[in-house]
Parts: structure tokens; sequence; C-alpha cells
């Protein structure tokens, strides 16, 4: 066990490396923005608590979009190799899944401390969704990257950038899919509506997404050619 651990570890050095340099680049971004904001008079009405839970979710949401975009691609030299380090494909999808769960815990613990708008519970549901969507773009993404390369990851990319621009059109077309989906918000967001069932279907849906991506991984031909 000790010996794989410390395999993860040198697998996950330069993801991590990665991610730090991300937030960087991020947090001097903020850093602009605040100066931008101070100078055009935008943020006198909001006091600093305000401001920095602003700043701060903003860095979230940019910092897990580029990171699923970075993670896709260093995918590739984790599995490659993680195999030349004698894992098993068993043993490396698990210890790699575990690890991108405590990556997505300890955002949510900053979160819970930073945002105190925004109760626990919420961040946690956010923070678990999240991780299923992560493990069905692993699955249907990363692993057909790591089969066939880079035409893969345009496919990816190409399908990503069409939904991500032409779903809110398409639910405002569907008759009804305006207000299941304002349901399905307001029962993640309200604390009101029965949790059971909402802490359920997320983790169905990260059981969903765990098994695509056991399924699309277990015998998975690495393409190094990217």
């Amino acid at each position: 066990m000790s010996r794989n651990i410390k395999a993860m570890a040198q697998l996950k050095k330069n993801t991590e490396l990665y991610n730090l340099f991300i937030i960087i680049g991020i947090l001097v971004l903020d850093v602009i923005l605040y100066g931008i904001f101070r100078v055009t008079g935008v943020s006198d009405g909001e006091s600093a608590s305000e401001y920095i839970s602003m700043m701060y979710g903003m860095t979230v949401g940019i910092f897990c979009s580029v990171v699923v975009f970075i993670k896709l691609f260093m995918m590739v030299d984790e599995v490659t190799r993680g195999l030349c380090f004698g894992m098993t494909r068993r043993t490396l999808f698990t210890y790699s899944r575990i690890v991108d769960l405590l990556e997505i815990l300890i955002v949510a613990v900053v979160s819970i401390l930073v945002l105190r708008s925004m109760s626990a519970a919420l961040i946690l549901k956010i923070a678990f969704a999240f991780y299923g969507l992560l493990m069905l773009i692993e699955g249907l993404a990363g692993n057909n990257i790591l089969r066939y390369g880079k035409a893969a990851y345009w496919v990816f990319y190409i399908a990503f950038m069409c939904l991500f621009l032409g779903a809110p059109r398409l639910i405002g077309v569907i008759p009804g899919a305006v207000d299941f989906v304002a349901t399905v918000v307001e029962m993640f967001i309200n604390p009101f509506y029965n949790q059971g069932i909402v802490w359920a279907s997320i983790l169905g849906f990260i059981a969903i997404g765990v098994i695509i991506n056991w399924y699309t991984f277990r015998k998975l031909a690495v393409n190094t050619n990217l």
C-alpha cells in the first residue's frame, strides 16, 4: 500500500504543480480585477467579505473549468507512468479516483470556510455532484483521449462547446424542460425538500460515473501520441 501511495505521489506531482500555477494565475487575475473595480467604483457598495466571496466564487469556477481540460491531457502521462510503475489498472484507477475526490473535498472545505453566504450542505452537494460529472467526463472523454489521442480531445472540446452554448436554448425549446430544471435546482438548493432523495440522486450519479469510467478504462490501450 505504501508503495502505491508513493507511486501516486510521483504521478500526481506534475498535475498538482499545474494546478498550483493555475491558482496563482487566477489569483493574479483577481488582484487585477479588484484594482479595476476599485478604480471604477464598481465595488464601492460591497463589503470586504462580500467581495471576497464573489471573487472566491469566480476563482473556484474558473479553476474547475480549466482543470477539467488540463486533467484530460495529464491523464495520458499519469496512466502511462502508472502502468510502467507496475501498478495494476484496478489499483491505478482506485487510487486516482480517491485523489480526485480528496482534491475536490479540499476545495469544498476551503469554500465552506470562505463562503459564509452558502451553507456547508449546499457546498458539499455541489462538490459531490461535480465529482460525479468529473467521473463521466473522464470515462467518456478522458479514456477515449487515452485510446485515440488528440482527435478524441477535439471531439470532446467541440461537443462541450456545443452543449455549453446550445443547452440553454434547447431547454427553452423543449416543452416543460424549463420547469423541470427549475424544480431540480430548487430541490438542490432548498433544504426544505427531502434531502435524502437529493443525496441519493447525487450518490447514484457518482456511481454511474464511476462505473462508466471503470468500464472504459479497464481494457484501455494507451495512445501517447498527443
